[in-house]
């Protein structure tokens, strides 16, 4: 099912990755931590479009995880260009992607 990998992604990016971006000092701190991080959201994003998950045949749902996987991806880019900027941003559009599903799929 879907929650266990919601209720996932939800201490990736609360509880981890948001917390790791905080400053330059933090994310160069947990760089190895914030890429498998970076690269579960990613592969989540990618489960969550295949057959037999819940709205993963909806068009609109399934654009809703392309877009939280391509942020990971950038994420992921991010640490291999040392980029803490790049990682705020990508975090931020983690974000985004879950908050913009939640007000479709959960009212």
């Amino acid at each position: 099912g879907r929650s266990p990998l919601m209720q996932r992604l939800e201490v990736s990016q609360d509880s981890k990755m948001k917390t790791w971006t905080a400053d330059k000092a933090t994310f160069k701190a947990n760089k190895e931590q914030f890429l498998h991080e970076a690269q579960l959201v990613a592969a989540i994003g990618e489960v969550l479009t295949k057959e037999g998950m819940e709205d993963a045949d909806t068009p609109e749902y399934r654009a809703f995880c392309l877009k939280l996987k391509q942020a990971a991806l950038d994420a992921i880019e991010a640490v291999k260009l040392d980029n803490d900027d790049q990682a705020r941003k990508a975090v931020g559009d983690i974000n985004k992607s879950c908050d913009e599903c939640h007000a479709s799929y959960r009212s």
